[in-house]
């Protein structure tokens, strides 16, 4: 049968031997791309290191073989990179591919709805815990609601599926309670939902601290309890530290394994801001509140810098994007907050774009205040709030 010969395809492009969880949605899947009711969704929900990037990868090939174009979309730059680092294939953010800015001669600024001329394709969305299907309220793309988008669009092409993968443990989008992409009940609205989750962690040691204590308090999510958790501190790789040993503690995991593989979590910005003035002072040495060759990370899509480019290479810098301040320069204070131009590269992009960051409308680099409120504009830190990574954070305001 179909289902059968598409599920061996799927085991032929696995790098590893799959797990059992593995191939019980190998199963599931190949059987949802077998129907003939393209507007059936597949919502795979797995935890971290369970194997759903390997899976992903395998069902890639596999369409590839079958002459079915993946389209790999994701809401984040960053994301979009590590999916194609993962499968091989080209992502994008699913802003640059679902929307088109409006015309010149549009009375109303901002980004309509593209048409989709894609046949027999599948769409697969990563992180999907991060979609949100409630209108932003500045009305810049579409409706309002790129969950809404994103199916309205997906279901102009002909006969085109669409799979969405994510971690209902990660953070919600702003305003929701829980991740509407990865949640059956919310998704049966477009349409039947073929639903399958992953478990099994298998990215980490089965003697891990870390992943232990994680485990016990997704269980503790999923079963509606909410209060502090109480971590098992047996484990060599899960130790609590007091406020004195801090910074020599970070000092020594960047010697040891590097600023990339060393992340600061707090739950403020105000924290976040002392963590980052103290490790800057104290352990990288760094004079200046910020300078060259500091890494920042974009934390919200920007389309007006590069307005003018008309490139390929970047038509916005994406939410998720990693850059490198190559110079600062005219200082500026506005508002009782300091600004400040900026030229930063882009490492990620296939070249080292190197991009103006002027203050115009008062979007600019903020220096932060430690004592004041955070601007809602650019910032850095090296201390993170939520799920942010580790390194100085760049907010940016359209």
């Amino acid at each position: 049968m179909l289902h059968e010969h598409i599920a061996s395809q799927i085991y032929s492009n696995f790098r590893f031997t799959p797990t059992f969880g593995q191939e019980k949605i190998v199963e599931i899947l190949s059987q949802w791309l077998a129907d003939h009711d393209h507007s059936k969704i597949f919502v795979l929900n797995g935890y971290a290191g369970t194997g759903k990037t390997t899976l992903i990868a395998a069902f890639v090939a596999t369409l590839k073989k079958l002459k079915v174009k993946p389209i790999l979309l994701a809401p984040t730059g960053r994301a979009a990179k590590v999916m194609t680092l993962h499968t091989g294939e080209h992502a994008s953010t699913i802003h640059k591919k679902i929307y088109r800015q409006k015309s010149g001669a549009s009375p109303e600024p901002g980004f309509s709805l593209d048409f989709n001329r894609e046949q027999d394709a599948c769409y697969i969305i990563d992180e999907a815990s991060m979609l949100s299907s409630a209108p932003d309220g500045n009305g810049i793309f579409g409706s309002g609601s790129l969950l809404e988008d994103l199916f309205k669009y997906v279901r102009q092409g002909t006969r085109c599926r669409i799979m969405f993968v994510g971690d209902n443990a990660q953070l919600p989008p702003v305003g929701h309670d829980v991740s509407p992409a990865l949640d059956p009940a919310y998704m049966s609205a477009y349409g039947e939902v073929v639903y399958g989750s992953l478990d099994e962690v298998m990215r980490h040691d089965a003697g891990s601290g870390i992943l232990f204590n994680a485990t016990m308090v997704r269980c503790m999510l999923e079963a509606g309890i909410y209060e502090p958790p109480i971590f098992d501190m047996s484990y060599p790789d899960f130790r609590a530290i007091d406020g004195g040993e801090f910074l020599e503690l970070v000092e020594n995991c960047y010697s040891r394994h590097g600023k990339e593989e060393t992340i600061v979590i707090t739950k403020s910005n105000k924290r976040a801001n002392r963590f980052n003035e103290g490790i800057r002072r104290h352990v990288l040495f760094a004079e200046e509140e910020i300078e060259s060759g500091d890494m920042l990370m974009v934390v919200k899509n920007n389309y007006f810098f590069t307005e003018g480019d008309h490139s390929d290479r970047m038509d916005f810098i994406a939410n998720g994007d990693v850059a490198r301040l190559t110079r600062l320069r005219k200082f500026e204070e506005f508002y009782g907050f300091r600004f400040a131009n900026a030229q930063l590269a882009f490492p990620d992009y296939d070249e080292d774009r190197v991009q103006d960051i002027a203050r115009h409308s008062l979007i600019g680099i903020a220096l932060a205040h430690p004592r004041r409120e955070q601007p809602p504009l650019l910032c850095r830190q090296r201390g993170l709030r939520r799920h942010s990574r580790q390194g100085q954070t760049l907010q940016e305001g359209a």
